[in-house]
């Protein structure tokens, strides 16, 4: 069973329609739906996965329930219709505009527990730590985190939100039995937010030396390396997920990512294809997978399964980013019917094998082992050179045994023209690139950050390589 809690929020969603005036035919109507959020949209996704392996930790879970919590537990946001992705198939709800949460005023934390949370035994749970109150909410939390992780209890998700790393359910998770079984989920703008340089839209290894350098340089975060496992996601396009075991192993850096695009690309290719609570989609999908390998352990074949502690989350991050995707791509569903958060869907995505969801170009991923120097990850160790290492060839095993994954030619995601940054003015050289998929205004940009950024080196590198 998979226990899911933490912060909640009210979605108040706005569809602006067509109908003008009262006699304006039918069929192009306004909605406005709510919808609870936050820690609910996980569990309402685990719950379209299996109606029986998730139960809630917050007793108030219908929107009428929320609809008296104070104002900064409310959100707003206005949607549209625009036109589907394949050209003349009709149109979808799409999110315009996100409006925000409302204003704070209550300090105390509105939740409370469900009942007999205090008699369950999970095997995972999930903690969604949005920032709103839940994470000093001690009133609110399963009893069993006051103590040692309990017998049973295989792992615990952290789903989080700045300010990051602190605040007492922070410190509880740093205790040994816990942090040892602890995944911390977290996004790459969370981490900007934070004040970690982290360029995006160059290349993957430039995105991944950033995030991996930034995290053994701040002070502030460095408490992230306590954990197991880390994952941090790149909009729709990508997840790097560090493998942290500790005593004295050596750590393991992975990157499930687009072949074909940089963090943030295919949306901004797509810029019509809006939505949220994607981030909740790879919670889920880790969550359901780790759940599922529990179940297999313990079955018939278990012995031919591996530790539950040695938890490939490969597949979990591959169908959670196309399932992202999917999110995206569809928004709350065909504008010519009421709108809907479409958690059958989703879930229906979620289940279906890699591979199969491979054959559409937009929910395509494939996986590297990252940060490699003579066949060992450099995690903790000498800082690696811009250049010194590429993903080229670095396809992780579960790849090479799933080769009905279509490894289409994979090229370094670079700008189209070589950038010699200057750090005092921010300049740059150009010239013509082969195979470079960024355009001339996106490669400005992120030489301005580099400029920036003077202890930052920039890739030279704009020759495509041979496919992976």
């Amino acid at each position: 069973m998979i226990l899911v809690t933490g912060d909640v929020v009210l979605d108040h969603n706005v569809y602006e329609g067509g109908r003008l005036e009262p006699n304006a035919p039918s069929g192009n109507g306004s909605y406005y739906l709510p919808i609870p959020g936050g820690a609910m949209l996980i569990y309402e996704l685990l719950k379209a996965l299996d109606p029986k392996c998730a139960r809630f930790g917050i007793e108030q879970t219908a929107h009428e329930q929320l609809q008296s919590w104070p104002h900064q537990f409310h959100a707003q946001a206005l949607w549209h219709a625009v036109d589907n992705l394949e050209k003349k198939t009709g149109r979808h709800w799409a999110l315009e505009r996100y409006l925000g949460y409302g204003e704070p005023k209550e300090k105390e934390y509105p939740g409370k527990p469900a009942p007999g949370l205090d008699t369950l035994l999970p095997r995972v749970v999930v903690l969604d730590d949005g920032g709103l109150g839940f994470r000093d909410a001690e009133s609110c939390w399963p009893a069993f985190l006051a103590g040692e992780r309990p017998v049973g209890l295989e792992w615990v998700i952290l789903k989080m939100s700045r300010p990051l790393a602190c605040g007492k359910l922070w410190t509880t998770l740093m205790r040994d039995s816990w942090r040892k079984r602890l995944i911390v989920i977290v996004s790459a703008d969370q981490l900007r937010r934070e004040g970690l340089l982290v360029a995006g839209g160059l290349s993957w290894e430039t995105t991944v030396d950033d995030i991996v350098e930034e995290l053994e340089s701040n002070h502030a975060l460095r408490a992230l390396e306590q954990c197991r496992h880390l994952i941090v996601t790149m909009r729709s396009d990508a997840a790097l997920w560090l493998d942290q075991p500790g005593d004295g192993e050596s750590a393991h850096c992975q990157l499930v990512f687009d072949r074909k695009c940089c963090e943030g690309e295919w949306q901004e290719t797509n810029k019509d294809c809006q939505a949220y609570g994607y981030q909740s989609t790879i919670t889920a999908s880790v969550a359901w997978r780790l759940s599922e390998a529990i179940k297999a352990k313990e079955g018939p074949d278990g012995e031919k399964k591996p530790p539950v502690d040695e938890a490939d989350l490969t597949v979990a991050l591959t169908t959670g980013l196309s399932t992202m995707r999917l999110l995206l791509k569809n928004g709350h569903g065909p504008a010519e019917k009421p709108p809907e958060f479409p958690f059958p869907e989703a879930a229906k995505h979620l289940k279906v094998k890699p591979e199969l969801n491979g054959k559409k170009p937009e929910f395509a991923f494939t996986s590297a082992e990252v940060r490699c120097r003579d066949g060992r990850c450099q995690i903790g160790g000498p800082t690696l050179d811009p250049g010194e290492w590429t993903i080229l060839g670095l396809v992780s095993p579960w790849h090479i045994t799933h080769d009905k994954v279509p490894l289409e030619p994979a090229r370094r995601v670079e700008r189209p023209c070589s950038i010699t940054a200057t750090s005092n003015s921010g300049s740059c050289s150009r010239t013509p690139a082969l195979g470079g998929i960024r355009s001339a205004k996106r490669a400005n940009k992120s030489a301005g950050i580099f400029a920036r950024w003077p202890h930052r080196s920039m890739p030279s590198s704009t020759k495509p390589t041979s496919p992976l």
